[in-house]
């Protein structure tokens, strides 16, 4: 059964994070790429900032609008003509092996033209490093800037403690790196 004070409270924490990510970002006219949608929380967000085009991508079908693809990332990727100036890779690629985690990144390395936007789980957070057992992504030369967020468990709160640099590391629940057109994983 559908827990749904949870429900909300996770958009509600989607909804947090989400404006934390878009106050780093100009997203006017750009053309937007969103791997892993959901319900397409993001198009909400950034439809008071006059984009030129969004596209969201989920392998569980949440909607039918014509911006919407159900469709599995990876073959998503061999038929997507676009170019975007912005691809959001948001709550993706920790659920992936670290293989995968590899290939849809370099799938998707060349179909943006700015900013690829992606998140993993900080496995440095000292809580975590108990309790997850996660291999990650080495984005080496291609980071443009680094957000840190401190999610709250049991709430839909969310902080951006990119500013404090030595809470960052070991706090932080979430690290999001803004990439630029690179070589980005090895």
């Amino acid at each position: 059964m559908l827990d749904r004070k949870k429900i909300v409270r996770n958009r509600n924490y989607y909804r947090s994070r989400l404006k934390i990510i878009l106050g780093y970002l100009d997203c006017t006219d750009k053309t937007i790429l969103d791997l892993g949608c959901g319900e397409m929380l993001l198009k909400q967000e950034l439809e008071a900032n006059s984009i030129r085009s969004y596209t969201g991508v989920d392998s569980l079908c949440f909607n039918n609008e014509s911006s919407f693809f159900c469709e599995d990332l990876f073959d998503f990727a061999l038929h997507c003509r676009g170019n975007y100036n912005y691809i959001f890779c948001l709550g993706v690629i920790d659920h992936l092996q670290l293989s995968d985690k590899n290939r849809l990144i370099e799938l998707y390395k060349r179909k943006f033209n700015e900013l690829m936007i992606i998140s993993q789980m900080n496995l440095q957070n000292l809580f975590l490093q108990f309790f997850i057992r996660n291999e990650y992504v080495e984005f080496h030369n291609s980071i443009i800037q680094k957000i840190f967020l401190l999610k709250i468990p049991k709430t839909s709160f969310v902080f951006d403690l990119s500013r404090y640099k030595y809470l960052r590391a070991y706090c932080a629940t979430e690290i999001i790196y803004l990439l630029r057109q690179n070589d980005q994983s090895h």
